[in-house]
């Protein structure tokens, strides 16, 4: 009750009769929903990690190789664009697929999953760093790819 309210005197809502008009409520912001699938690849020596570009939203960290869709998209086509936006990956055969798993970032909804790769050769590729699970703690991975690499060890 504002009578009883001991900054009435300051009160600039209750001298402009604007009490019940406040709190004014923000509208809120609708989310991005973005679905990720990671790819990741093991080979002999580690796995194999990619940095992102200056513009992404994990800005110059390392990850898996991904493909970026804004639907769910079936394990065929999942292939068919990692080889796309791979060309040197060719006759990938995936071992296990996860189920999407949700990520919450204050402005992007991230739906993620992994694809399980074994690769004995992987073509040269300067996008790409192979990295032991050990040396991996060295490297800024945002907190999906940490989520991944725990339930890998």
């Amino acid at each position: 009750d504002c009578k009883q309210c001991v900054l009435i005197n300051q009160c600039e809502a209750y001298r402009n009769k604007t009490v019940d008009e406040r709190p004014k409520k923000e509208t809120k912001k609708t989310s991005t929903v973005r679905y990720f699938t990671y790819f990741v690849i093991k080979t002999p020596q580690g796995y194999v990690l990619q940095q992102r570009d200056s513009r992404s939203i994990f800005k110059n960290m390392y990850e898996f190789p991904l493909v970026e869709t804004m639907k769910k998209i079936s394990k065929e086509k999942t292939i068919a664009l990692l080889e796309k936006n791979y060309p040197t990956l060719k006759n990938i055969n995936i071992s296990t697929i996860s189920r999407y798993q949700k990520h919450v970032l204050s402005h992007i909804i991230i739906y993620y999953r992994y694809a399980f790769i074994k690769q004995n050769v992987l073509p040269k590729n300067e996008m790409f760093s192979i990295v032991s699970r050990k040396m991996s703690a060295h490297y800024p991975l945002h907190r999906i790819i940490e989520k991944i690499l725990e339930k890998l060890d």
